[in-house]
């Protein structure tokens, strides 16, 4: 069997039979009385936004809803972090029911002339990435009667060394170029937009700290080079991600700890044009990836014609694009009347096409997917 790498330290000290949010795998089987589902455990995903926290006091937190955009999920993790970062018109409509707009970011490529409505209409801020983008809003803007809310995502001219996407220190479809930014942000400020700040995303999935804080560094020296170069402090500069999540057999836990040190020691010596800027981290997978288990079950026919043997496996480990389509089971502690520690009602959830990895896709409808939808491995 292909190694799917090492159980998240929650899970890996458990012998027997595993045990989500205190109760057994089995247990949650029966309460959902079919797999496969999902079992998100809200006791382990709250524990790593205290670590984080506590590692880094003085920054912003924010979620990107792609890392995992279930309602449920969404609601519990919302009081706990400063902003939500977005990138669809869905994920803008999931995000506004639990967070004020002030507290959202949009940001992605090729963002429609709805989107870009819907954005400006609620007061959201917007992460152009593009001077045709920002035109686009001004007109928008305009014509609704409205100040887009509007921060510069940066193309830079560095690169996160080791990640498993990186965005920058090459040609991307993702923000402007460092060496354009600077003109963007005059042109933004000119033309009477509430300019937010830089959105600077360098790579994701790092597991290697040096890394990380070797490009964190590079990321606060850019930001200043272009707010000397436009004349102007930002209020706000977003570090991006890229605290990676150990996926893989061999892979090690990024130390966040480390991390948040060498932050804290990049900010005390920050340029003078920073020194009342804020600072953000998204990190969307560090809170929500390997928090979840996936139970499905294995059929296979047995040599006695009619007869199916069912075994039951359990994964705690990122879904595949596959298992993302499967029925989610939003959890987190279940009382007895069946209701979350969030006091919402859990149901098992199937998300039809690809708004279950874009929530512009079509809503799917609760309850068992129909036979021949949802594949069992």
């Amino acid at each position: 069997m292909k190694p799917m790498g090492a159980l998240p330290p929650e899970f890996a000290g458990q012998s027997g039979s595993l045990t989500i949010a205190g109760q057994s795998a089995d247990d949650w089987a029966r309460q959902a009385g079919d797999t496969p589902l999902f079992v998100y455990d809200m006791a382990i995903v709250a524990a790593r936004i205290a670590r984080f926290r506590a590692a880094m006091p003085a920054i912003d937190l924010h979620y990107a809803i792609k890392a995992n955009p279930h309602a449920d999920l969404l609601a519990a993790i919302a009081p706990l972090v400063d902003g939500l970062d977005v990138a669809s018109s869905g994920e803008l409509a999931h995000a506004l029911a639990v967070k004020p707009a002030a507290a959202i970011s949009f940001a992605g490529p090729g963002k429609r002339d709805d989107e870009l409505v819907a954005a400006i209409t609620a007061g959201a801020t917007l992460n152009v990435e593009s001077e045709g983008e920002a035109a686009r809003a001004f007109a928008i803007g305009d014509r609704l009667g409205l100040a887009p809310r509007m921060a510069v995502r940066v193309n830079p001219d560095i690169e996160l060394r080791g990640s498993g996407m990186r965005m920058g220190g090459r040609a991307s479809p993702f923000g402007v170029d460092a060496v354009r930014a600077a003109a963007l942000v005059t042109a933004i400020v000119g033309a009477g937009a509430d300019w937010r700040g830089f959105h600077i995303y360098a790579g994701s999935q790092a597991l290697d700290p040096g890394a990380i804080i070797e490009t964190q560094a590079a990321t606060l020296a850019l930001a200043a080079r272009l707010a000397d170069q436009a004349g102007v402090a930002p209020p706000l500069v977003n570090l991006g991600g890229g605290f990676g999540v150990p996926y893989f057999a061999g892979d090690v836990a990024l130390d966040v700890e480390r991390v948040g040190d060498a932050l804290a020691e990049a900010l005390a010596t920050r340029a003078a044009i920073l020194g009342e800027t804020r600072f953000a981290i998204e990190p969307g997978a560090l809170a929500g990836g390997g928090v979840r288990c996936l139970s499905h079950a294995h059929r296979r026919r047995e040599a006695e014609p009619g007869r199916n043997l069912r075994r039951r496996r359990w994964r705690s480990q990122p879904p595949t694009r596959r298992q993302r389509q499967f029925r989610h089971r939003g959890a987190s502690q279940l009382s007895d009347r069946g209701r979350g520690a969030h006091g919402s009602r859990n149901h098992d959830h199937r998300v039809r096409g690809r708004s279950a990895l874009h929530p512009t896709g079509p809503a799917g409808r609760q309850g068992r997917a129909p036979r021949g939808r949802c594949r069992r491995a």
